[in-house]
């Protein structure tokens, strides 16, 4: 069965070569401008659908790129000195490689492949393929192909596809990479007793479950903070944060920033233990300083805003979201935003405002681009531009953001920059109204107009 999904391997056969040795993520880029480096629809469908039954969250970014007649999954450093996760693939070899397949499962066997080594940490030091590594991520697939449902005939018909049946210095026979599959897919349609954490329970998981616990046992911090995921957040096992916090101290202690992160997280919220600011901002420190942005971000906050335990500093903050939103947070682009245009701590300053918004909308920020749409129409920091106004808060609005609609309901009752058109008011009131703005809701009342 052709389809139009796409193929990924990494370093697969010997008949392909990687064309670029990428060692910043700025040589990418340029790589990459023919087809704007940006994923495809199908490619982020794929990776959604083997991240829900990992059930884990994904830990790399998904990148098409020309010309390197491959996919490579590799740890690229960016402009700040933070190392980025990346699966790079070229469109025109997927698509060669598709025409052989003939299935969709030998697309999808192969991607799994792929979020094995990262999930697995085979790319952490970017030295290169082994033989250890390609049968851990064949097992890894073969395992994630049975739970989605696949025959083992499915879950090996990639490796099938390979005419070079010896083994290579960097890759298995194809009769070994066919065992280490099938091995895969035999655990992954059932469950086993294992035992997390030595004392003697017998946990019935998963062959998920599993996978990570036998990693985590050899002293894998990322299976260790994946483990740890896996029970702070009760999926694919009952949720025990006890089990979760010793598996994330396992993984912290080999400097893993998911891990000290989610520590920092569970001192913060009290799970498990008791709600403790400062305890949390220690670890988050320990991950910001790692590069970790969600660490970042939050020390950022809880800094600036002087959360309880934590002494008040506004420059500290910034400083910290500010290195978050080097790595293209969101979150931080939108504060930093907000607290130049309104200067909050920091003097008014709306040219660094627009900058933060442009970037936070940029990256698909609905309230980036509400707060953008305000400004232009109030003319702060730029000349006032009603048009401008409406395209930013009518892509706010497509996203859902309440104050988006309510603003373009208000252009078309007011007439500013549009044609009045009393319909479409009402129209964009009750959206934003049903959402629980007073605002629409209050003109609503007025038109004598239900929401």
């Amino acid at each position: 069965m052709k389809t139009k999904l796409l193929i990924f391997v990494t370093l697969l056969t010997v008949n392909f070569t990687i064309a670029q040795n990428f060692q910043t993520v700025e040589e990418v880029n340029e790589a990459c401008a023919t087809l704007g480096f940006s994923s495809n629809e199908d490619a982020e469908i794929a990776v959604d659908r083997i991240m829900d039954v990992i059930g884990l969250p994904k830990n790399f970014t998904l990148q098409e790129c020309p010309n390197i007649n491959n996919a490579i999954a590799k740890n690229i450093t960016n402009n700040a000195g933070l190392v980025v996760r990346y699966i790079l693939y070229d469109n025109e070899f997927f698509q060669r490689m598709d025409s052989q397949a003939s299935t969709d499962w030998a697309a999808i066997s192969i991607l799994a492949h792929e979020i094995g080594h990262h999930l697995s940490g085979h790319s952490l030091n970017n030295e290169g393929s082994n033989h250890q590594y390609e049968l851990e991520a064949d097992y890894f697939s073969g395992m994630i192909l049975a739970r989605m449902g696949a025959s083992l005939r499915e879950a090996q018909s990639a490796i099938q596809q390979l005419r070079y049946a010896k083994a290579t210095s960097t890759h298995p026979a194809k009769a070994d990479r066919l065992i280490e599959i099938e091995k895969g897919w035999n655990k992954g349609k059932g469950k086993t007793n294992v035992n997390p954490t030595n004392n003697n329970e017998d946990d019935d998981v998963n062959a998920i479950v599993e996978y990570y616990l036998e990693n985590a046992n050899k002293g894998d911090a990322y299976a260790q903070s994946y483990l740890g995921y896996l029970y702070d957040t009760g999926t694919e096992i009952p949720r025990d944060y006890s089990k979760a916090m010793y598996w994330y101290k396992k993984a912290a202690a080999q400097d893993d920033t998911y891990a000290i992160y989610n520590i920092g997280t569970m001192y913060y919220h009290g799970k498990g233990v008791a709600i403790d600011y400062y305890e949390s901002a220690t670890w988050y420190y320990k991950s910001a300083t790692l590069g970790d942005l969600k660490s970042q971000y939050f020390l950022g906050i809880m800094l600036y805003e002087g959360t309880e335990g934590i002494a008040k500093d506004a420059t500290g903050g910034i400083f910290w979201m500010k290195k978050a939103a080097e790595q293209g947070d969101t979150d931080s682009l939108d504060y930093l935003g907000y607290v130049y245009e309104f200067g909050e701590e920091v003097p008014k300053d709306y040219y660094l405002a627009l900058k933060y918004y442009k970037e936070a909308a940029r990256f698909g920020s609905a309230y980036s681009q509400y707060r953008l749409g305000n400004m232009y129409y109030k003319g702060l920091g730029v000349t006032s531009d009603y048009y401008e106004a409406y395209t930013w808060y009518y892509k706010a609005a497509l996203q859902g953001n309440e104050d988006g609609e309510a603003f373009i309901g208000y252009m078309y009752e007011t007439g500013n920059g549009i044609s009045k058109n009393y319909g479409q008011a009402v129209n964009w009131y009750r959206k934003a109204a049903r959402q629980g703005n007073e605002y629409s809701q209050d003109k609503l009342r007025g038109f004598g107009e239900s929401w």
